[in-house]
């Protein structure tokens, strides 16, 4: 699904990370809920309603109970930003599997955005799959997953669209890990995209002194330009072994 970034967002980049924008801008996905699973219940809280248009104030009383919560709920909305501040840490954690991963060189692999997204969506789950305030919305299990699945997708858009802009002169930094670049067109089993992660227990390391740092971003920028060079010489075969490793 294809979200406008600015405009469409649950979340958004604010200096270091990912944080909860504070409100639930009705999507395209929610429309798309609402005329296929949702549509039965919207039926039913349309019966409740008085006046005319009922199934058009059921849908915009689902949506509004959803976002009621996102504003109101203090537990709720600090969920959303915990996920959101730890979505790198995904990447990081498959990163450190890099032996299952597509590289040329132990301290730079490619990590498959539909691995993070994969990995999105069951910490998503996790967090909020089990929440009290969504059980009770008249929209059911069905606006819950939904919303985990909008939520989930969101983060990728947003993030990778982030990353675009990443490079080994300005990475975003995780501890002995640096996220340097995302390709968005690259396939991995048909989908696209990949993140690319240099690794160095020395050099990316929070704490490395400035030098440290300065040899770490020239080397992460001759393994990238190597990496790169290999992938574009990838056969669909090879690739295809690759992906038989993933984790």
């Amino acid at each position: 699904m294809v979200y406008d970034v600015a405009a469409m967002s649950w979340v958004k980049w604010a200096g270091k990370g990912l944080v909860f924008a504070g409100n639930l801008a009705q999507t395209d996905g929610f429309e798309a809920w609402a005329k296929s699973k949702g549509e039965k219940i919207i039926e039913e809280v349309a019966l409740t309603t008085s006046g005319f248009r009922k199934e058009h104030k059921a849908k915009n009383l689902i949506w509004s109970e959803l976002n009621s919560i996102a504003k109101t709920s203090r537990e709720f909305s600090d969920a959303i930003n915990d996920i959101a501040a730890g979505y790198p840490e995904l990447i990081g954690k498959l990163a450190s599997k890099h032996e299952k991963l597509p590289h040329v060189d132990i301290d730079l692999c490619v990590v498959p955005r539909l691995l993070v997204q994969r990995d999105a969506r069951i910490e998503v789950k996790k967090q909020l799959g089990k929440s009290e305030e969504l059980a009770k919305l008249r929209g059911g299990a069905s606006l819950r997953d939904y919303f985990l699945e909008e939520l989930a997708g969101q983060l990728d858009v947003v993030f990778s669209k982030h990353a675009e802009k990443l490079s080994p002169e300005d990475p975003l930094e995780l501890n002995y890990m640096w996220i340097v670049g995302f390709s968005p067109n690259y396939r991995w089993k048909e989908e696209p995209g990949h993140y690319f992660v240099y690794s160095n227990t020395l050099r990316a390391d929070r704490n490395a002194n400035k030098q440290q740092k300065k040899e770490g971003r020239k080397e992460a920028s001759d393994l990238l330009k190597k990496c790169s060079a290999w992938l574009g010489k990838l056969s669909q075969k090879d690739r295809q072994k690759w992906e038989l490793k993933f984790p």
